[in-house]
């Protein structure tokens, strides 16, 4: 008789993973998201748990990303701009991305997730670097290209380039409603342009 239990490996249980860990987000809240109870409901051990993830955060946060993709979400660092764009509409296919993707978390992820930048940020050192490092490559090509077509006169410094990034996260997270095409082009045209088109 075949054996029901046949052990998963790889993406199979890979998923299982992530499924267990945000039905548990989603039914039991944040708090309850631990290896002990993914590995339970997943029906695998948690060492195979402590073996890929340094902590449940960042287990979590790899569950939520999984479920952006899956539901049509695309990853920031796969736009593209092009020398023929402006700076404004780069800025506005930035937003429209971020909050295109933000929208498709699971459902408490990104409370949990901004609840944890605050109260434990020894989790987030990894991915912090790692975040901080993608959005600076986005926004440097933004405004490189900006600088090429004479639009603005020299690149501002590095907290200046991730503020609309960090603009738009924070409405993300507390007036999800407000953002639309509107919201972004205000921002952009009332913002961000001036900020970076202020000559040095």
């Amino acid at each position: 008789m075949e054996n029901n239990k046949k052990r998963r490996r790889g993406e199979e249980l890979q998923q299982a993973i992530y499924a267990a860990t945000l039905e548990i987000l989603e039914n039991e809240g944040y708090d309850a998201v631990t290896f002990a109870n993914v590995a339970k409901k997943a029906h695998t051990s948690r060492s195979v748990l402590y073996n890929q993830w340094k902590s449940p955060f960042l287990l979590l946060f790899r569950a939520g990303r999984d479920q952006v993709i899956r539901n049509g979400g695309r990853p920031l660092s796969a736009l593209e701009f092009s020398l023929d764009s402006t700076l404004r509409e780069d800025l506005i296919l930035l937003g429209e991305r971020f909050i295109e993707n933000g929208k498709r978390y699971p459902k408490n992820f990104l409370f949990a997730y901004y609840s944890t930048r605050v109260q434990h940020p020894e989790y987030l050192d990894e991915l912090t670097d790692m975040q901080i490092s993608t959005n600076l490559r986005i926004m440097k090509e933004i405004l490189a290209n900006a600088l090429s077509r004479g639009e603005i006169t020299h690149l501002p410094d590095e907290q200046l380039m991730l503020f609309p990034i960090e603009y738009f996260r924070y409405y993300i997270m507390n007036n999800p409603e407000k953002l639309d095409r509107k919201f972004i082009e205000t921002f952009v045209d009332g913002v961000c342009l001036p900020v970076y088109m202020k000559k040095s």
